[in-house]
């Protein structure tokens, strides 16, 4: 297994290696990995930078602080990498600087969806807030393409010397190599351009130039997009053979897979390199390695029952992975040591990648220590404590499990039957959620932690506990939206809801608007245990869900938008409407835009901005932002907003002079990534 090449956007603002971006890479040898990719090294640097937090290699001067990341992986035993890049056209840090972009040719058009993506404070703190007008190109002459073959060389030069031990030609995603290779950006007519072999020419020289620099042994090998999706003329597997096998001449010890899709839509930020599919491309990748002699890596949303049968079918040589090892970096070894089902899971929600588009270092909505690895640890407590947990969702789970691991002894009461909280109902929408939170029961379970269910925590039934510090994951509140209308009968909330789709008791008004019908089928769904289960809830909704076949969503945010995917794939008419101006709060960019890109190919109606909601019984009345008023039927409606903080209980506490943390949506909805770094955050605090 390979630790694919994963830019962490932690350098020292001159290039250099920062002790957070060793501590990044060094958690992944630690965990096992066999080779450690250092991503995006640039050879140009400063140009040509896709982060501005990215590591150089232009200079002899950036040689010490790769060594130092060198020897820290090699110690563990991992082999390391450096991944020498140049940004070309997607160069952000030639857009800040206004200098033009270095391209084959002029692009037919310009297009960056991913500002479009971005709320105004989003835009405010990412590169694309510091560009103050729009990228100018400079196309490459023979004396350009000269002078970065030597910087590509230089930089393999200076790899070898800060001791790694392999090199990674990225010519892969919208960068200048890939540009080149693509006839979708290479319109030139001299040796560089028209037939595939021309179009390589220039990772070709390369290669070549590099090889004569470093010699035969050194390890050497190329990535590029072996397909790109969604692109006119665009780079095909029939080429992506070619390449490969004219790398393969020229001196590329191995092929790194990868692929490419463009950003004209939302949906093609989340198709290339890391993808929302499942082994997005290694269908393409298997026929490279039909092509050549070499190695091939292969990526791209690879579960290890799918990577495993790749390897053993010989369709591919080795496995990269990249965002399950931003979850959980000890996953190599967990593998090796038969234990997958203590693998923290990847939630595939992009937190990772939109950060770094945000100009932040690298984060992961599962694991709250990803990107400080320097700066937090978990070493055992100083001085064990009694301490109570108070709420049993990710936040609540994630803090208990890290307390218990340290030595304190830890309580945790949960209100409800079950331990999940609210990601149990987001589950059902969203099937990654389901993994991670069945990962935390089962660390839960496998613990000291004393759990208490149905059991709603007083302070009074605290206190009987005598803890010596109290951690409140309560949740939020989600009182019902003021809306005319929204006690109706066919009204639904999230608590109704969830006594809806997991069969589990609520309150009188939730009952009484469930038919006999509905309460006796959701009963004995109960009594079965398959109403304990989000993925037989999922499976048995595909067949019969008590809910009409039109359904208006009140609420754009996260909860709404994922809530609107999973019902428009059972067959239901969905129209989401809010007062809001802006569609998907609480998502991460690049998630936000593929899932309203995909609702929209789904044929889901989305009304931001609109004002006088009104439900009656048929239908739903609302003012859009011109000022027409519209009316949608509806069999149901589901109110999907207005959670808000609530920290009511640790006030009580506090009050009550007991040491009191808060973790998670009681102190502001902040979704699964807020709870699991507030978790991180807590522990840490209490070493």
């Amino acid at each position: 297994m390979i630790q694919t090449a994963m830019g962490s956007n932690q350098a020292e603002p001159d290039g250099n290696c920062s002790d957070d971006t060793i501590a990044f890479y060094e958690a992944r040898a630690r965990g096992g990995a066999a080779l450690v990719n250092i991503g995006a090294i640039g050879v140009a640097y400063p140009h040509g930078l896709v982060m501005r937090n990215q590591v150089g290699i232009s200079e002899d001067r950036f040689i010490p602080g790769l060594r130092r990341i060198t020897k820290s992986v090699q110690a563990h035993g991992a082999k390391i990498v450096a991944q020498l890049q140049h940004g070309g056209a997607g160069s952000t840090g030639d857009m800040i600087a206004g200098q033009p972009l270095w391209v084959p040719s002029n692009p037919k058009a310009a297009s960056y969806v991913l500002p479009g993506l971005l709320f105004d404070d989003e835009i405010e703190q990412s590169p694309f807030g510091l560009i103050t007008r729009p990228p100018s190109y400079h196309v490459m002459d023979k004396a350009d393409i000269e002078l970065v073959v030597r910087q590509f060389t230089e930089g393999a030069r200076r790899a070898v010397e800060a001791g790694f031990d392999g090199i990674e030609i990225h010519g892969a995603h919208g960068f200048l190599i890939r540009s080149f290779l693509s006839p979708a950006t290479n319109t030139r007519t001299d040796e560089y351009g028209g037939s595939v072999e021309n179009r390589a020419r220039f990772l070709i020289e390369i290669i070549e130039a590099i090889r004569e620099e470093i010699g035969r042994d050194f390890p050497l090998w190329c990535k590029f997009n072996v397909i790109e999706f969604n692109i006119e003329n665009g780079f095909t597997v029939e080429d992506a053979c070619k390449v490969a096998q004219l790398a393969e001449r020229a001196g590329s010890d191995a092929i790194t897979c990868s692929s490419y899709s463009g950003a004209s839509r939302g949906k093609g930020l989340v198709s290339g390199s890391a993808p929302m599919n499942p082994a997005n491309y290694v269908a393409y990748a298997a026929k490279v390695r039909e092509a050549v002699n070499i190695p091939v890596i292969a990526a791209g949303r690879l579960e290890l029952d799918v990577a495993s049968d790749l390897l053993g079918e010989g369709k591919v040589d080795f496995i990269g992975m990249g965002r399950k090892l931003l979850a959980d970096p000890e996953l190599p070894r967990k593998v090796v040591a038969g234990k997958a089902e203590e693998i923290r899971p990847c939630i595939y929600c992009f937190l990772c990648l939109s950060e770094l588009a945000l100009d932040q270092p690298v984060r992961c909505a599962a694991n709250g220590f990803t990107g400080r690895e320097s700066q937090i640890d978990i070493p055992a407590a100083s001085v064990p404590r009694n301490v109570v947990v108070v709420g049993g969702g990710p936040g609540g789970m994630e803090v208990a499990r890290l307390l218990d691991r340290m030595g304190h002894r830890v309580t945790l009461l949960e209100a409800s039957e079950q331990l999940g909280g609210t990601a149990r109902i987001a589950a059902i929408a969203y099937e990654p959620n389901g993994r991670l939170v069945d990962w935390l029961k089962r660390q839960v379970e496998n613990s000291s932690i004393e759990v208490y269910l149905n059991n709603r925590a007083t302070l009074e039934t605290i206190m009987a506990l005598d803890p010596d510090s109290v951690i409140v994951a309560t949740g939020a509140i989600r009182p019902r939206p003021e809306i005319p209308g929204a006690t109706a009968a066919h009204v639904f909330d999230g608590n109704d809801l969830r006594q809806l789709l997991t069969g589990e008791t609520g309150d009188a008004d939730s009952s009484a608007k469930l038919s006999f019908t509905t309460r006796a089928l959701m009963g004995a769904g109960r009594k079965l245990g398959l109403t304990s289960s989000p993925e037989m809830i999922r499976r048995a909704s595909q067949l019969w869900m008590p809910l009409g076949k039109r359904i208006v969503i009140i609420g754009g945010d996260l909860v709404g938008l994922e809530l609107a995917e999973f019902l428009v794939h059972r067959g239901r008419s969905v129209t989401v409407m809010d007062d809001a101006a802006r569609f998907g709060l609480g998502l991460p960019p690049l998630r936000r835009g593929a899932l309203l890109d995909e609702l929209e190919t789904l044929g889901v109606t989305l009304l931001p901005d609109v004002r006088n909601i009104a439900i009656d019984e048929k239908q739903v009345r609302c003012t859009d932002a011109p000022g027409t008023v519209k009316t949608f039927a509806a069999d149901n409606v589901i109110l999907a907003k207005g959670a808000s903080e609530d920290l009511s209980l640790a006030k009580w506490l506090r009050d009550a002079g007991i040491e009191t943390h808060v973790v998670g949506d009681c102190k502001g909805v902040g979704y699964i990534a807020q709870a699991m770094r507030d978790a991180a955050d807590v522990a840490y605090s209490m070493r």
